[in-house]
C-alpha cells in the first residue's frame, strides 16, 4: 500500500520540463495614478470666474479679478467697512460715504498714472527722438549763436568757450556747423566716431581759441601727364599741318 501511495504522489507532481528557464530581467514600471499640477492661486481664481461665465450664474462675464485690476491699472470698486456705512446710514450723513468714495477714485488715478508713466532714461544715457531732430535740422543751421539763443531761452547761460566746444565735438568736417548725419553718427554710435574726433580742436574750442575753417583748395594750374601729353600732340599736328599747308 505504501509503495501505491508513493507512486501515485509521483504521479500528481507536475512535470517539470528539460528546458532552462530566463527570468526577465526587465519589468515595465507599475502604472501610478497621475497626480494634476497645483495650480497658483490667482489662476484658481480666474479659471473660478471663467467657469461661472459659462454656466448660468450671475457673474458678470465682464468681471475682472482684483489682481489682474491691480496690474492694469484698472481701478477698483470702493468698499467701505460695514461699520462706517452703518454709522452714515444712522446719522443721515451720506455725503461723507460719497467724499470718501471719490478720494480713493483719484488716489487709485493717480497711481495708475504714476504706473503707466513712461520711466526716465538710466544716469548717463540719453534717449533722442530722431523725427523731432530731423525736423530741428532742417529748419536751421546748428551754430554756436543759435545754440546760445537756445540755451537763453531755457534759462541757462553758458560760456562761448563751452558751445564752441560742443560744436567741435560734432562737427566732424570742421565747417563750423554741425548737420544732422553728424549729429546723430556720434551721439548714436560713440564708441566708433569718438575716435574719428579732433580732440586737438575740441581742446581748442574750450580754450577759447577760434578754429580755421578746412577750405578745399584745388590749383588748376597743375595738370596730369595724360593732360600734357595729349598737348604736346595737338601741338605737334598743328605744326605739321602749318608746313604741309
Amino acid at each position: 500500500m505504501a509503495d501505491k501511495a508513493k507512486k501515485k504522489a509521483k504521479n500528481d507532481e507536475p512535470a517539470v520540463s528539460s528546458r532552462p528557464t530566463v527570468k526577465k530581467d526587465f519589468r515595465h514600471p507599475p502604472r501610478l495614478p497621475t497626480i494634476a499640477r497645483p495650480l497658483p492661486e490667482e489662476d484658481l481664481e480666474v479659471m473660478h470666474h471663467a467657469e461661472g461665465v459659462d454656466s448660468d450664474s450671475d457673474v458678470d462675464p465682464a468681471y475682472i479679478s482684483p489682481s489682474i485690476r491691480d496690474k492694469l491699472g484698472v481701478p477698483l470698486e470702493v468698499k467701505l467697512p460695514p461699520a462706517l456705512l452703518q454709522a452714515a446710514e444712522d446719522t443721515g450723513y451720506t455725503r461723507g460715504v460719497r467724499q470718501i468714495q471719490r478720494s480713493v477714485v483719484k488716489m487709485q488715478a493717480a497711481k495708475r498714472d504714476e504706473h503707466l508713466k513712461p520711466k526716465p532714461p538710466p544716469i548717463g544715457s540719453a534717449q533722442l527722438d530722431e523725427q523731432m531732430l530731423r525736423k530741428v535740422f532742417q529748419k536751421m543751421a546748428i551754430s554756436s549763436k543759435v545754440l546760445r539763443h537756445l540755451f537763453l531761452q531755457m534759462g541757462r547761460e553758458i560760456a562761448a568757450e563751452e558751445l564752441e566746444a560742443m560744436v567741435a565735438l560734432v562737427d566732424m568736417r570742421e565747417t563750423g556747423q554741425a548737420t544732422y548725419e553728424d549729429f546723430s553718427a556720434v551721439f548714436g554710435n560713440p564708441a566708433e566716431t569718438l575716435r574719428q574726433i579732433n580732440i586737438e580742436a575740441v581742446k581748442a574750442a574750450a580754450r577759447g581759441e577760434v578754429r580755421q575753417k578746412k577750405e578745399l583748395e584745388v590749383d588748376l594750374e597743375e595738370s596730369s601727364e595724360e593732360e600734357d601729353q595729349n598737348s604736346e600732340g595737338a601741338d605737334e599736328e598743328e605744326e605739321e599741318l602749318a608746313e604741309n599747308g
